[in-house]
Order: structure tokens, then C-alpha cells, then sequence
């Protein structure tokens, strides 16, 4: 195993990452990663659960000054659609007045003469109006219509409850009758949806000064964050709902100062610890079905280095010592991982094999912000080792630090325009200096 690419050259620096590599070498975290996984099913948190009903039954219009052009009208309540039958409505919508993230059921029951025939319905969930002002078929995109909220239930006869299998994240739910029997009616006689999250404190509520924007703001931030704390924090509740690395440290960031749900940090640092590379780097995301695994060949360098950042903010609110000291060694391998990729001038080599990602944009050159994430990396290390008493682990960063910041203000920084530049292309962008000035590579009053 080649394991001090590139950074070789910092003689002493170079020789002591090996000797950690070395250490670790035989498959790295082999007699830990079952321990770590255990304790991450052991902080697996339970539910809570919210049973809501809908809050009215609309219907869907047009309207150019509306969101995406489209608005809801009420046309009564839910109870006024109870009992009436089916045949003089081949669908309705309801309205459950706020998103939901959980499981849709609803009964039938029949109406006159018993069923002689199954009912064929179609279930479509929603979040805003205009999703159910045209359909998405033919699919051009390139996610998976899998996505898509949408269900066709066969019932197989009625009275019946229809249970959703399917956890959905909506607001309005479209129920149309597809095929039943002329010889029978039935008609619809509740609807519930069992709202889930993992959190179950109430954040301390802004300052009475804030704006009513501001305050706004907070409520659909606080609102989003807590749907997306299920079992893991997830990228989000309706698609990609896994644990990605670079969710989890905004994620988590938000959660130390709102809800303080620390156990659902520590089982997903565990979690992403015990599932990574065979090397040690780790993986980007992770799935918790049919069991838990990672997305194989999703290593991106920038994210490996956000959760070791999120580890030290785990830390600043929990000073949970023994967490910390027992996913360490996962903590250097990702510096270790990151500096092999650093060439003989100390700056991020653009021809390195890793994956970056910081933003969807294309063609964005991310040299000098990986080099910023890493130095800002390196700073947060020693700090967190200092206070759980393995500075001596770390010895070397500080040297490591000045090289690299010397390196990107020789190479990438632009004293005529006072900016950092990125890459071959020399190119400018926000990404890059948001990095420098976190790192505290120039000033402060510079930066």
C-alpha cells in the first residue's frame, strides 16, 4: 500500500503517517468495526409518532400569481366527504393543512350492496399544488421515477383499510378511482396520516426583535430539520432519504443549537466508522436497508473531511470523551487520506484520482477550497486533541498547516485583486474564498 503519496516529501511528517498507516495496515478498524456498529444500532433512536387527519378537501386551480401557477381552493371538510359515495366522485384531494413525513391509511366501507368485484385506486402525494396540475409521464429526467409519490392499491373487497406502505413526505393526497364494479358502491370513511421524527424537544424560539421574515425562516428551517431526523439524518424526506456525510454536518450543525438530539450524531458517526472503505477513508453515504451498507464507490475527499468536523462539533456540545477517543483513529486516517493527495508543493494535485464535490456546479475547480477545508480540518484537530488529551498525536499538524497556507498564498492568491484563484484555469469563485477565510489563511480583516 502506497500510503504517503505526494506528501512524502515532508520528511518527518511523512515518515510518522506511515508509521500510523503501518499500525493500521492490516485492514484498518478489523477488531473495532463490528463494536462500532453495535453501538450505532444501539443508538438507533424510537419514533415518535403523530397521528394527524386532514384538514380539508380542495381542489386544484390556476392561478398565474401563485406559486408555479397553481393554488388550492376549499371546497369543504373532510367530514362532508365521508359517506358519500364513490360513483359521484372519480376522485377527490385532501389537504392535511402542513407537510408530513410518515405513513397514509384510510378506511372504506361499503355503501348499499356488499362489494362484488375489487376497487382499483390510485394514491398520488404530493407538496405543492402544481404537482397535481400535470402528470410527469413520459419521464425525461435522469433521477429515477421511483421518486415520484404515487401508489395503485387493488382492494380486494370492502369494508377495507388501506395502509401505504411507503413512508411519504407530502401535504395533499389525490385518491382516484380506477376501475370498480357498477354494481356496488363504497365511500371513504377516514384518512390519517402517522407522522414520524426523532426528535422530540421544542428549540427555544427566536428573539421577539427578529423580523417576521427572519422568524418565518426559522420556523420552515426548524420544521425541515426535524422531518429529516428520522433514524439517521437523512439528505431529505421525500428522495435520497440516507445519510450523506455533507447533510449530516449542516445537519448536525443546526441540531446543536435547536433540538439537541447528540444521539443521533454519535450513531451516525458511528455508523459511517464502521461501514467504511477497507482502507479506512469513508464513504460518502450510507443505506439502513435491507441492512445497514454503504453506496459503494461514493468516496468524496471533501466529505470524508466534513465528518471529522463533525465529530469536533459533536465534541464542543457533548464533551463526550470517550467517543471521540474511540473514533480517532478513523479521524487521522481521513488527514492521512487527504494529504496523500497533496503534491510536492503543498498544494491539493488537480490530478488526483479523489472525488470532490462542495456544489452542483459544472466545471467548478475546487483546488483551493479542498485545500481550505483541509487546513480549517487540521486547525480543528488540534484543538479537539488538545482537549481530549492527544496533542502529542497531532505534534506535527501545526508545521503541516503553515506549508499548507504558505503553498495556496505563493500559488492561488491574486494581490492585485485581493482574491483567491483556483486550478490551472486560475478560476474565481465564491466557493474559494468562502474556504480561505474559514481556514484563517489571510486575516481576518483581510479575509
Amino acid at each position: 500500500m502506497n500510503i504517503c503519496m505526494g506528501y512524502k516529501r515532508f520528511t518527518g511528517i511523512g515518515i510518522a503517517l506511515c508509521l500510523f498507516c503501518l499500525c493500521y495496515a492490516d485492514s484498518f478498524y478489523a477488531d473495532r468495526r463490528e463494536e462500532w456498529l453495535r453501538i450505532a444500532e444501539e443508538n438507533t433512536p424510537e419514533l415518535l409518532r403523530e397521528e394527524v387527519v386532514p384538514a380539508s378537501v380542495v381542489e386544484v386551480v390556476a392561478d398565474p400569481a401563485a406559486f408555479q401557477g397553481y393554488r388550492t381552493e376549499e371546497c369543504g371538510l373532510p367530514a362532508a366527504i365521508y359517506g358519500i359515495p364513490l360513483q359521484n366522485a372519480s376522485s377527490v384531494i385532501v389537504d392535511f393543512g402542513r407537510h408530513l413525513t410518515g405513513t397514509f391509511s384510510c378506511t372504506l366501507n361499503h355503501h348499499g350492496r356488499v362489494s362484488d368485484a375489487p376497487v382499483r385506486l390510485k394514491f398520488t402525494f404530493v407538496e405543492v399544488p402544481s404537482e397535481l396540475a400535470a402528470s410527469p409521464d413520459p419521464w425525461p429526467g435522469t433521477l429515477s421515477r421511483g421518486w415520484f409519490q404515487g401508489e395503485i392499491v387493488t382492494v380486494e373487497s370492502v369494508p377495507a383499510t388501506i395502509t401505504i406502505p411507503r413512508r411519504m413526505a407530502f401535504r395533499y393526497v389525490k385518491m382516484e378511482v380506477l376501475g370498480r364494479s357498477p354494481y356496488f358502491d363504497f365511500s371513504l370513511s377516514s384518512a390519517t396520516c402517522i407522522a414520524t421524527t426523532s426528535t422530540v424537544s421544542t428549540p427555544e424560539p427566536l428573539p421577539a426583535s427578529a423580523s417576521p421574515l427572519i422568524h418565518r425562516i426559522d420556523e420552515v428551517g426548524l420544521y425541515t430539520l426535524r422531518e429529516c431526523m428520522q433514524t439517521v439524518y437523512e439528505d431529505g424526506s421525500k428522495r435520497d432519504r440516507r445519510l450523506w456525510i455533507s447533510d449530516l454536518y449542516l445537519e448536525v450543525l443546526a441540531n446543536n443549537y435547536s433540538y439537541g438530539n447528540h444521539g443521533l450524531t454519535r450513531r451516525c458517526l458511528y455508523l459511517l466508522a464502521a461501514l467504511s472503505r477497507e482502507d479506512g477513508v469513508l464513504h460518502a453515504t450510507v443505506f439502513e436497508k435491507p441492512e445497514s451498507h454503504p453506496q459503494y464507490g461514493t468516496v468524496f475527499l471533501d466529505y470524508a473531511l466534513l465528518w471529522n468536523l463533525t465529530l469536533c462539533e459533536y465534541y464542543k456540545v457533548t464533551g463526550d470523551k470517550s467517543t471521540v477517543t474511540d473514533l480517532w483513529p478513523v479521524f487521522l486516517r481521513q488527514v492521512e487520506y487527504a494529504l496523500e493527495q497533496v503534491d510536492e508543493d503543498g498544494l491539493y494535485d488537480p490530478s488526483s484520482p479523489c472525488w470532490l464535490f462542495f456544489d452542483w456546479k459544472d466545471k467548478l475547480d475546487k483546488q483551493t477550497a479542498i485545500q481550505g477545508l483541509l487546513i480549517y480540518t487540521l486547525r480543528e484537530a488540534k484543538l479537539l486533541a488538545r482537549r481530549i488529551g492527544l496533542e502529542q498525536r497531532v505534534g506535527e499538524y501545526e508545521e503541516i498547516i503553515h506549508r499548507l497556507s504558505d503553498a495556496v498564498l505563493r500559488k492561488n492568491y491574486d494581490s492585485r485583486t485581493g482574491f483567491f484563484l483556483s486550478g490551472p484555469s486560475r478560476q474565481l469563485s465564491w466557493i474559494s474564498q468562502v474556504w480561505m477565510v474559514l481556514a484563517d489563511v489571510v486575516t481576518p480583516r483581510k479575509g
